[in-house]
């Protein structure tokens, strides 16, 4: 109205100024009516009498008059009330948005919203609707209501008021659009600071939370609240009239709000949402270097490595790597990221991977020291062991030796190498330290451990000590067992000196036993010296020779070897004289006596000086050359090849049974005298060995025959 006002204000003005222009300079001379000029046709249609359209405008006029409503003061009331009161109302208002000092949760953002069109539903119903009511109530009062035509007047405010609530969706759509995609002509009322959009894990993904698509969806839904907000006010003749029963309930307003529009401001809403949903998405991109954080790759790997052989530096090298990752993930991460119309929140996906990172790098951390105190726990026994064996007393030279030579071999190699390996302990405390906090009772066995390197040298100190004092005393006790070794020699020399007196055959097994105990202690004082040379090179002394030991040796050697053949030859003597046949062996027999006679030879020469020794040799030489006179007689018969033939033969000429029984032996063949009978008894004998060797050939013949012939049935089969 005020803009119709102005243009008329405008075109009176206009038409005022150029009638003063023309009435200045209009031509005095000229008459009034002396110019015709040619009137337009909708003029001459005026002057023509009667008009032809005059009764239809005149019906036209009074039709309007009766049902043209628009013109009714209760609209013009209603219209008034409109402009002035609630043309500036939006379901949503834009400037709560444009204002907001910070960035909104989607949530936040839903209830303002909500909030909003509430509101302004309830000012609608509350406070719009009972006037617009009154209005009418008081126009019914002055009868500005047509009541003949009542329908059609309500049906006329319907729409009037459906118009205005038309007005107020789009215009509330428009400016909440604005909202996200400002009108560059109009002047800002402030900047939409965004939405906040957190980056969360979720089963082993990055995703958003809320999710892009609840973002869409929440904020195009604002368009669908607005159309439902304007929908929800009733028809206000239904609160003037009672038409309960008369006629049939009517809906509320419909403002008619064309689909097309509705769906371009979704539209253009949803290219800006999805333009700005770009942002986002290209920035956890950066995060793909995470994934193995992220999808549990690193905890199998972690896993994996941990069963494995690895050297401490290989667990510092990981150690590292996710000490890296971890800073990296805290220093350079941010947490909050503004994005357009989206600010990045980080702060969860930050923590989580901090802490699993960090994670991951405790457990290699405790693995680390569970392996770096193992290693002390080996330096310590180690240290222990060198400790222990340094500073044990020595029992006797050899284990002195030992000693020193233990400790020599320890200073050259042993604590060289632990040196080397407090070295690495000391590395790997001090990575421990740096990167972990170490327990009271760590840091305690740490310092247990590295105390060693002052103590050591105290313990090769006292060690010296010890060894001085224990070689001191060793080199007194060896002099002190030489001189009592001495004297036992010189005791075993009288001993052996008795051996001249002993002739005796009858007590030869005492002179054998007591030779041989002699025999015994001279070689454990063989033994004897051969430890003391021992010692007497460790002291760097010179060895000493013990002439006397090796003298005792010569000298008893032959009465030794006398005693035994006696012995030996007694012994044999009976089992050939007493013995059964079968163990009689004629060659075996002459063999041994050859032996034994050879052996009293020699020893006969050499007791020339001895008469007892010689006494006793020349007695028993002479037994047995008596022996050796019954070979013939052991070589005939003892046969082994002998058979009953040859025994029959042999009986016939001796003249009486000569064939062996049970308790046969040679004292009883050579009690019969047979030696007159010796010469056929060894042609026979002689006939019997031939005989004998034959068979025993054809016997292995046979044996080698038989296995031919089973060999070649085998083969036939």
């Amino acid at each position: 109205i005020d803009k119709l006002c102005d243009e008329m204000r405008e075109d009176y003005t206009l038409g005022v100024k150029k009638s003063i222009v023309d009435f200045v300079l209009k031509d005095p001379r000229q008459k009034e009516g002396s110019i015709l000029v040619e009137k337009p046709p909708y003029k001459q249609e005026l002057d023509t009498v009667p008009k032809a359209w005059a009764k239809s405008v005149q019906l036209a006029l009074l039709s309007l008059q009766e049902r043209l409503y628009v013109t009714n003061p209760t609209l013009s009331q209603v219209l008034n009330l409109w402009h002035r009161d609630y043309s500036k109302v939006r379901l949503v208002n834009p400037v709560t948005l444009l204002t907001h000092p910070d960035v909104m949760e989607l949530s936040t953002h839903q209830s303002i919203v909500i909030k909003d069109i509430e509101s302004v539903r309830m000012l609608l119903l509350k406070k719009w609707f009972p006037e617009v009511q009154n209005i009418f109530y008081q126009g019914n009062k002055k009868k500005l209501i047509p009541l003949n035509h009542l329908d059609d007047f309500f049906n006329c405010v319907s729409v009037l008021m459906a118009a205005q609530l038309r007005d107020l969706a789009l215009e509330s759509i428009q400016d909440y659009l604005e909202v996200f995609c400002p009108d560059v002509t109009k002047p800002p009322i402030g900047a939409f600071r965004g939405f906040q959009l957190n980056v969360v894990i979720l089963n082993s993904s990055l995703e958003f939370e809320p999710s892009l698509q609840l973002f869409e969806s929440g904020v195009l839904g604002v368009f669908d609240k607005m159309l439902e907000a304007v929908h929800c006010v009733p028809r206000v003749e239904t609160k003037l009239y009672s038409t309960e029963g008369t006629h049939p309930p009517k809906p509320n307003l419909k403002p008619m709000i064309e689909p097309l529009v509705l769906e371009k401001a979704k539209e253009k809403l949803q290219g800006m949402l999805s333009l700005a949903m770009q942002g986002p998405k290209s920035y956890i991109k950066q995060f793909e270097k995470y994934k193995p954080l992220l999808n549990k790759d690193a905890e199998m790997e972690l896993e994996k490595f941990l069963q494995e052989e690895h050297t401490f530096s290989d667990y510092e090298k990981q150690v590292l790597r996710y000490k890296e990752t971890l800073a990296e993930v805290q220093y350079e991460v941010e947490k909050l990221v503004s994005l357009g119309l989206f600010e990045l929140n980080c702060t969860d996906l930050k923590n989580a991977l901090a802490k699993k990172a960090e994670a991951i790098c405790v457990q290699l951390l405790n693995r680390m020291s569970q392996d770096n105190q193992k290693q002390n726990q080996l330096i310590r026994k180690d240290y222990e062991a060198i400790t222990d064996k340094a500073l044990t007393t020595p029992t006797n030279t050899s284990h002195l030796m030992e000693l020193k030579a233990f400790v020599e071999q320890a200073e050259k190699k042993d604590l060289c190498a632990l040196e080397g390996m407090m070295e690495q302990a000391m590395h790997h405390m001090e990575f421990l330290i740096s990167h972990s906090t170490m327990t009271h009772s760590e840091m305690r066995m740490n310092s247990e451990t590295f105390q060693w390197l002052q103590r050591i040298p105290s313990v090769l100190e006292e060690h010296r000590e010890i060894i001085t004092r224990s070689r001191r005393e060793a080199e007194e006790a060896l002099k002190l067992r030489r001189e009592r070794f001495v004297s036992e020699l010189e005791g075993y020399e009288k001993q052996l000196q008795e051996f001249d007196t002993f002739g005796d055959i009858e007590d030869v097994q005492r002179y054998c036993k007591k030779a041989q105990g002699l025999q015994k202690r001279l070689e454990e004082a063989a033994e004897k010296i051969e430890g003391f040379n021992v010692e007497e090179d460790a002291f760097d002394w010179e060895r000493t020779q013990y002439p006397l030991r090796t003298k005792l040796v010569n000298t008893l050697t032959p009465y030794l070897k006398l005693y035994g053949t006696i012995v030996e030859f007694e012994e044999k003597h009976n089992t050939w004289m007493e013995g059964p046949m079968s163990g009689v062996d004629p060659d075996q027999v002459e063999n041994d006596t050859g032996s034994i006679w050879r052996t009293l030879y020699k020893l006969q020469k050499g007791f020339s000086e001895s008469p007892n020794p010689l006494q006793m040799s020349t007695k028993v030489k002479t037994r047995v050359e008596d022996f050796k006179l019954h070979l013939p007689l052991v070589s005939a018969l003892f046969n082994p090849g002998l058979r009953e033939r040859h025994w029959e033969k042999m009986s016939s000429i001796a003249g009486q049974d000569l064939r062996p029984t049970e308790d046969a032996n040679l004292r009883k063949y050579v009690e019969m005298n047979l030696e007159s009978f010796l010469e056929k008894f060894e042609s026979i004998s002689e006939g019997a060995s031939k005989e004998y060797s034959l068979e025993k050939a054809m016997e292995k013949m046979i044996h080698e025959w038989d296995t031919v012939s089973h060999l070649r049935i085998t083969v036939l089969k």
